[in-house]
């Protein structure tokens, strides 16, 4: 471990001495809690190199004052940037994020603070927080601790940012990633504000449709049930099929004469892909009555908990995201309206306020038509077409003529209707395709043979040959190069293998799609005006959703579309919903 000068600051005007020559440092901070409506922050840990301290807020009133630091190097910006925010401190946005920089240069390994120091500086905490936080927060321990974050996060900055530059990912990391960090940051400062009452009426509905639900499941199946009334008088049914159970599924549609293919143990296999594709009462049914089960158990019943005392659900971001670059959190799982209940109507504009939820039209079609350069998906989108009618009009030779292709037409809604199963399959083909999805994967998709599926694929392809050019040309740079590289520079490290081919095509698109949001937020983020009191308060895939004053709904509105359509330059347009409304379903 490098031995840098450490110093515990117990006063403003110590602090004041300590940051006066400095203009660049690293910075960390210790809370007690990770959440920012409960987290207080015990202290700040600052290196500038050469020295280290530790400001103790937590016995002592301080007064931190950053506005000179010119560049500020974080492990995980995003947290320590919303604790600053909440202790009112402002500070410049020249920021270097060592945790991102550690996962452009390996996006399938580790980014926790301990392991990237290990890897790259053969240094690491030689102390755990919880033995650190034994020792007590006013400890030498702790203080050590702490400082020993903020020297690794500075070091580390010097040796990533020449391997960024070495490996072609300095722009990427500087003009996108480092931008859209303060969007993260904004987002996990604002969540999502909560109708309560709503929630709890939804939940009532719910519990009563799903009961219902499974009384239909069973009267389907012809299977018995009774009602017995629970301590509330609530009714409740009683069976002895449980529906999460395979070998009990399995010989129940045997029972029915539904034909099941088995698995190595020879159990049927009854997954959400086979029950799709069997027609009959009792399957379509227990689909409904699942997907019900899942909105209730998987976010109605968790979300009170998640509620701050603001009366907001704040979300966690993993700033890093996946492999791909995609971002993950805990509301990107959030279902669209299925029909049953619409979860998005609970998220509420406060008084005064309201939501503006903005995704781009065939996002990532638009990127696959760049990618291919692929002259029949680009004349669909030059010419505003709805491409995925388009592309089933010439694979399935449906004969439709070409002025009813376009959205404006008087004719599109009947044509769309009458032609709805063909559009899904070649929306289903063309979004798979990208994501390297085989004929064994649309035919449990279809309920078909494999070769009919690979007959489809076939003639996909023979009518859109450039897009089977740009996953051959994948494949090759994978067998020479070891990676891909997506329009932004984004890197996918891969050993050549068939499921690397189909991962390598999956990322250009997917990662492009992703960065592209990323592009979209900064450009917003910085053209919002002050008075609109616009915030970014959760991203979903390729959906950004704000909060702002309603007088100004339609500016913001204006703007982020005009944003969003503009963010980066493809050789086709890109086009995007953006909607505002007093609660995020129906801005949806």
């Amino acid at each position: 471990m490098t031995v840098v000068r450490r110093t515990v600051i117990t006063s403003t005007a110590q602090a004041r001495e300590w940051l006066a020559p400095v203009t660049k440092a690293s910075l960390d901070t210790e809370t007690t809690s990770l959440n920012y409506y409960d987290l207080q922050c015990l202290g700040i840990s600052l290196c500038d190199g050469q020295r280290s301290c530790y400001i103790n807020l937590e016995a002592h009133d301080i007064g931190v004052d950053l506005s000179d630091v010119e560049t500020l190097i974080f492990h995980n910006a995003p947290f320590d940037m919303k604790v600053l925010h909440k202790l009112g401190i402002e500070h410049t946005e020249h920021i270097f994020d060592t945790q991102v920089a550690a996962h452009l240069l390996d996006e399938g390994g580790p980014t926790g603070l301990d392991d990237v120091g290990w890897r790259y500086l053969k240094e690491g905490k030689l102390t755990k927080f919880k033995t650190a936080q034994a020792h007590g927060t006013q400890s030498q321990t702790f203080f050590d601790y702490a400082c020993i974050d903020a020297e690794l996060t500075y070091r580390l900055m010097d040796v990533l940012w020449p391997l960024l530059q070495s490996e072609g990912l300095d722009r990427l990391f500087k003009e996108i990633e480092m931008p859209f960090q303060f969007v993260l940051r904004d987002m996990a400062i604002n969540g999502l504000y909560v109708d309560q009452v709503r929630m709890m009426e939804l939940t009532e509905e719910l519990t009563e449709k799903i009961r219902q639900l499974y009384i239909e499941t069973l009267e389907a199946g012809g299977v018995k049930y009774h009602l017995q009334y629970n301590m509330f008088g609530r009714p409740e049914v009683c069976s002895s099929l449980n529906l999460n159970s395979s070998q009990q599924l399995g010989r129940l549609l045997k029972r029915l004469g539904v034909k099941l293919s088995v698995n190595d143990n020879g159990h049927p296999v009854v997954d959400k892909h086979v029950l799709k594709g069997i027609k009959h009462p009792f399957t379509e049914a227990l689909l409904k009555y699942k997907a019900a089960n899942k909105l209730l158990t998987s976010y109605l019943s968790k979300w009170p908990q998640m509620i701050d005392g603001d009366g907001r659900l704040r979300p966690w971001f993993n700033g890093c995201g996946t492999v791909t670059g995609r971002l993950s959190s805990n509301m990107q799982q959030l279902p669209k309206d299925q029909g049953i209940v619409d979860l998005r109507s609970l998220f509420a504009a406060p008084p005064g306020r309201a939501i503006v939820a903005a995704d781009y039209k065939g996002q990532e079609l638009r990127v696959l038509a760049h990618e291919s350069n692929d002259p029949t998906m680009m004349e669909a989108f030059f010419a505003d077409k709805d491409l995925h009618l388009a592309i089933a009009n010439q694979a399935f030779k449906l004969g439709i003529e070409d002025h009813q292709l376009f959205e404006s037409s008087p004719e599109y809604p009947t044509i769309r209707s009458r032609y709805e199963s063909e559009r899904s399959k070649a929306k289903t083909v063309s979004f798979g395709l990208s994501y390297g999805k085989t004929a064994h994967g649309f035919a449990k998709d279809w309920g078909c043979s494999e070769e009919k599926a690979q007959k489809f694929i076939d003639e996909f392809f023979r009518e859109f040959p450039r897009m089977e050019e740009a996953i051959q040309q994948t494949q090759q740079e994978i067998q020479h190069l070891g990676f891909v590289r997506t329009i932004f520079g984004r890197k996918r490290r891969l050993q050549p293998s068939k499921r690397a081919f189909r991962q390598g095509f999956n990322h250009k698109i997917q990662s492009a799609s992703a960065d592209m949001i990323r592009v979209a937020a900064n450009k917003i983020r910085t053209n919002l005006k002050p008075e609109w009191k616009a915030e970014f308060i959760l991203q979903v895939h390729d959906e950004l959703v704000l909060e702002c004053q309603r007088d100004y709904a339609e500016e913001v509105t204006k703007t982020v579309k005009q944003c969003m359509c503009t963010a980066v330059e493809l050789c086709v347009p890109l086009r995007a919903d953006v909607k505002w409304a007093l609660n995020y379903g129906e801005a949806k």
